[in-house]
C-alpha cells in the first residue's frame, strides 16, 4: 500500500481548533483466491439480453455474459492463494474537523468526502461481499468478476456529523448528535437459472453506478444529577432518531418484479430512560 496524507491544522483561539486533511491511497498486489484448476477459458459464454429496469446512464437491452461450466470440470477445482493480476484498489478523500469550546458549551463538526474503487470479493453489497479485504469468489467464478471493479462498501461519498452539548446550572446537561451520509453503493443482479452448475447471478453494471437512499438522523440526550441520601444519582433520557426518519438502508437488487423496492429502513424513534449510580 502506498499512501500520502497532506493536512493543515490550526488553533486560532484557545477555544477553537480546525483541521483539514487530504488522503490518497493505492493498494496493489492484493491477496485473493484463484481457481487454477478450472480457469475462465474452460467455460462457455452464454449471451443473454438484459431487459431489466432502466438505470441512470445505462443502455436498454444490453447483452450480459454468463459463463457456463462444462460438467467434465466438476471436481477439478484447485484453489491457490496468490496475488491475482488486476486486483488493486484506490482511495482519494478529504476530512474536515472543527471543534469549539465556549464556556459550558462545546461543538464538534466533522465532514468527509471520498471516492474509493476496488474489486469486490463477492457478489452483493454487504461488508463481506463488496470489499477488497475478503478472500472471495471474484477470481474463482468468472460470473463473479463481471463489473466487479467499482465503488466498495466502506465508501459513502459525503458524510457530515455534528455534536453539541451544553451544561446548564443545576447539574443539567443537554446534548445532541446529528448525522448525514450518502447511500450505499450496489449493482443490480441478473440471475440465469439454466446453467450447468446451477443458477448464477451477474452484475448488470458496476457497484457505484447507483446507490441506496441517503440517510440522516438526530439523537438527543438530557441528563440531570440529583443527591439522594448523600449519594449522587444521574437521571438520563435519550431519544434516538427523534424525527422518526425512515430512509431506506437496503433495496431488492435482483432484477424482477420487486427490483429496487425497500427491504430495510432506519430503526424508528426510540426513547430510553435510565438512572446512573456513580460509585
Amino acid at each position: 500500500m502506498d499512501e500520502m496524507i497532506l493536512g493543515f491544522e490550526a488553533r486560532p483561539h484557545p477555544a477553537l481548533f480546525f483541521r483539514i486533511a487530504a488522503i490518497g491511497r493505492l493498494e496493489h498486489d492484493l491477496i485473493n483466491v484463484v481457481d487454477v484448476g478450472v480457469p475462465e477459458s474452460a467455460y462457455a459464454i452464454v449471451n443473454v439480453p438484459d431487459r431489466g429496469i432502466d438505470e441512470v446512464g445505462s443502455q436498454d437491452d444490453q447483452i450480459l455474459q454468463f459463463y457456463n461450466r462444462p460438467p467434465a470440470t466438476f471436481g477439478a477445482d484447485r484453489y491457490l492463494l496468490t496475488n491475482p493480476a488486476g486486483d488493486a484498489a484506490n482511495f482519494v478523500g478529504a476530512d474536515i474537523v472543527l471543534r469549539m469550546e465556549a464556556g459550558r458549551s462545546s461543538l464538534l463538526l466533522g465532514g468527509t468526502a471520498g471516492r474509493s474503487e476496488g474489486v469486490a470479493a463477492n457478489r452483493g453489497f454487504g461488508p463481506l461481499e463488496n470489499d477488497t479485504s475478503v478472500a472471495g469468489e471474484a477470481f474463482v467464478d468468472p460470473n463473479a468478476l463481471g463489473h466487479a471493479q467499482g465503488r466498495v462498501f466502506t465508501e459513502r461519498g459525503y458524510t457530515i456529523k455534528l455534536a453539541l452539548t451544553h451544561q446548564f446550572r443545576g447539574d443539567l446537561t443537554v446534548g445532541m448528535a446529528a448525522r448525514y451520509q450518502d447511500g450505499q453503493h450496489f449493482a443490480r443482479l441478473v440471475i440465469l437459472p439454466s446453467l450447468n452448475q446451477g443458477p448464477e447471478a451477474v452484475r448488470a453494471f458496476r457497484n457505484g453506478r447507483t446507490r441506496f437512499s441517503f440517510t440522516s438522523n438526530l439523537d438527543l440526550r438530557v441528563q440531570k444529577g440529583f443527591t439522594l441520601g448523600g449519594h449522587r444519582l444521574v437521571g438520563i433520557v435519550e431519544g434516538f432518531n427523534v424525527f422518526n426518519e425512515h430512509f431506506e438502508y437496503e433495496e431488492a437488487t435482483v432484477t424482477g418484479a420487486i427490483s429496487r423496492q425497500r427491504t430495510a429502513v432506519q430503526p424508528p424513534f426510540a426513547l430510553h430512560v435510565g438512572v446512573r449510580v456513580p460509585f
